[in-house]
């Protein structure tokens, strides 16, 4: 037994006086640790729930863990049984901490999806949070200058807008707010597309309760407790009746339902509370204003900062459907698409200086100048694609940039540097370095990324994959009302050319079925790239590139809307292939992830004053 866990003899004394003693066992002790909202919201409705909760034998389990003595709790009835274990819980939390109250209601439910190995990586996670340490060395700039500014001139190249907590028109979206409603989300948790799909996307066709309405909704709060990673919880025009409604409704669904159910609704309410311990110590690192570029290895073993990269992803809830050993793939592809998201984010995370940033972590490993982040992230994806694809067919998932594509594109194409040269000729490269081994760790996955001696391994990506033709967009461009922007009479034309060209391609994996290359998704996500592709090109003005990219980033929801409309069509293998390859349109012929990442730490970037709102750094 783990000694380190045993109570102070004053709170084992607290804890064991009045078990049997009902008067004294209802009396509330009030969790005093902070941020255990989720926690004690799940120990209030287990307080009077019935059936118990776990078995007499688990509270003895956790009993004997914590306090060290063997108490026989099978006399006790029911609500007894539950008073002593949440008793008990309290007391852990309030000395151990809000995480080590979860960690005792996790071994009294064993068989709920609360793993020890997720258990222990977000407390991984959470200490990779409180050590993490910035670099004081300058990084030096390109000779482009951009500034991040609260108010953009919709009209200027070197220069754009804050990061948005996602979509566009969708308040106005009628195809947008059906499909919603179709997936039996809940109406209290209204939001734009871009958060609604990143969290309920990676749990789409996970949950086996999605033909009855009421548990489906269930799943879906506990899945959405996470964007309080957006500040949702801020205001209540984001969560009707508040953050309390829904952390109250998922509380009361976790001791409704047993297994899985309960284990997605008591991850959700822990990943709500490792949310708000993130965003305090986030906020420190604003008031100290040092940045995001980390140490990296120098300071933090890459197993330990991949880990908390994937428990950061606030999204937690679906692994509660799968075994402990499915765990370990699934965290891996969880790394892979937060690594992915953090080098599009990369401007973003500097301006708030977040620090848990993949990228960041690289950058500090001096392989950027490689393109190995993107190569190895590529790699992975084109990899996690073809296990879907030779998958079986009812397997279960193993777990807006445009703008800025456009506008670094063409600045760097401006640049006299050859360091921008550089940046532009990896992106049209788009190398990748191919994984050998899907059953590594977080750990040596991330440790191929950070060896500077694989840039020579990395392959030209078309030597594993194939060329597809795809579908002519019209009809799809016209269903899904995307339509072409107002540009000057000069760029107009061939824009328009480009959008609706009839003959278009993807560069992606082999055996791909014609009912994904021939989507409307892809149809959509294809016919937008290619107006940043023109917009990119000295044939456009800069006026009119501006505009796509304005564009670009607003129509990007329509291709979102799409897939959410057609997956009910979709097996779970063609659903998982569709989401990899919209994705392949930004993979060429120019990189976008290229482009993003690098320029971002290369140039030279300023913030404006409260641009990036309660979280601006503008000294980073």
């Amino acid at each position: 037994m783990d000694t380190t866990r045993i109570l102070g003899t004053d709170a084992i004394e607290f804890v064991n006086s009045g078990l049997f003693n009902r008067s004294v066992l209802i009396s509330h002790i009030p969790i005093t640790t902070p941020f255990a909202l989720g926690l004690e919201a799940a120990l209030k409705a287990v307080d009077f729930g019935e059936p118990a909760v776990c078995s007499d034998r688990q509270v003895t389990k956790v009993f004997k863990e914590y306090t060290g003595e063997t108490i026989d709790f099978s006399i006790h009835f029911d609500l007894e049984l539950n008073l002593a274990f949440t008793r008990l819980v309290r007391v852990i939390a309030n000395e151990s901490g809000w995480l080590e109250g979860w960690k005792a209601l996790a071994m009294a439910c064993p068989d709920c999806g609360m793993h020890d190995q997720l258990m222990q990586n977000v407390a991984t996670g959470i200490d990779v949070f409180k050590s993490v340490k910035v670099s004081t060395l300058p990084h030096e700039k390109l000779d482009i200058k951009f500034r991040v500014t609260a108010n953009p001139s919709l009209t200027s190249i070197p220069e754009i807008g804050p990061k948005t907590p996602g979509g566009h028109n969708w308040e106005k979206d009628e195809q947008y707010k059906k499909v919603v409603k179709s997936r039996n989300a809940p109406i209290d948790l209204p939001m734009g597309l871009c958060p609604f799909y990143a969290w309920i996307g990676v749990a789409k066709k996970v949950e086996s309760s999605e033909d009855v309405p009421k548990e489906a909704a269930a799943f879906w709060t506990s899945q959405l407790l996470g964007i309080v990673d957006y500040d949702f919880d801020k205001d209540e025009r984001n969560m009707k009746g508040g953050i309390r409604h829904a952390i109250k409704y998922t509380a009361e669904m976790g001791i409704e339902n047993d297994h899985k159910l309960r284990g997605a609704a008591w991850i959700g309410l822990l990943t709500m509370d490792r949310q708000c311990f993130n965003r305090s110590v986030q906020m420190k690192w604003v008031k100290e204003g040092q940045g995001n570029f980390v140490l990296g290895p120098d300071d933090i073993d890459p197993e330990e900062f991949g880990i908390a990269g994937y428990v950061d992803c606030a999204a937690l809830a679906p692994f509660a459907y799968q075994s402990a050993e499915q765990l370990l793939p699934s965290r891996l592809s969880m790394f892979v698409a937060v690594s992915f998201a953090n080098q599009h984010d990369l401007l973003f995370d500097m301006g708030c200086s977040s620090r848990i940033s993949c990228a960041a972590y690289a950058d500090a490993a001096g392989v950027f100048k490689y393109d190995l982040p993107q190569a190895w992230t590529v790699g992975m994806i084109d990899a996690i694609a073809t296990r879907a694809l030779n998958g079986m067919e009812d397997q279960k998932p193993l777990y807006p940039a445009w703008e800025r594509f456009i506008k670094y594109t063409r600045m760097l194409r401006k640049s006299e540097s050859k360091v921008s040269a550089g940046i532009l000729k990896r992106a049209q490269q788009g190398l990748v370095l191919v994984p050998k081994n899907w059953e590594e760790s977080i750990g040596d996955a991330f440790e191929r990324l950070l060896d500077p001696a694989n840039a020579s391994k990395m392959v030209n990506r078309k030597a594993c994959t194939t060329e597809y033709q795809l579908s002519e967009p019209a009809k799809h461009l016209q269903e899904y009302r995307v339509d072409a922007p107002e540009l000057c009479e000069k760029c107009f034309s061939p824009l328009l050319e480009a959008f609706f060209k009839p003959s278009d391609t993807i560069q992606a994996i082999p055996g791909i079925p014609s009912t994904v290359t021939r989507s409307a998704p892809v149809s959509i996500a294809a016919a937008i790239r290619r107006g940043p592709l023109f917009a990119i090109t000295s044939e456009c003005c800069d006026l009119c590139a501006c505009r796509i990219g304005l564009w670009a980033n607003r129509m990007s929801d329509k291709a979102v809307i799409s897939i959410m409309i057609v997956e009910p069509s979709m097996s779970l293998r063609e659903w998982l292939l569709c989401n990899y390859f919209m994705a392949c349109v930004a993979f060429s012929p120019l990189r976008m992830v290229s482009v993003l990442a690098n320029f971002d730490l290369n140039a030279d970037i300023s913030f404006e004053d409260g641009a990036m709102g309660v979280r601006d750094v503008a000294d980073c």
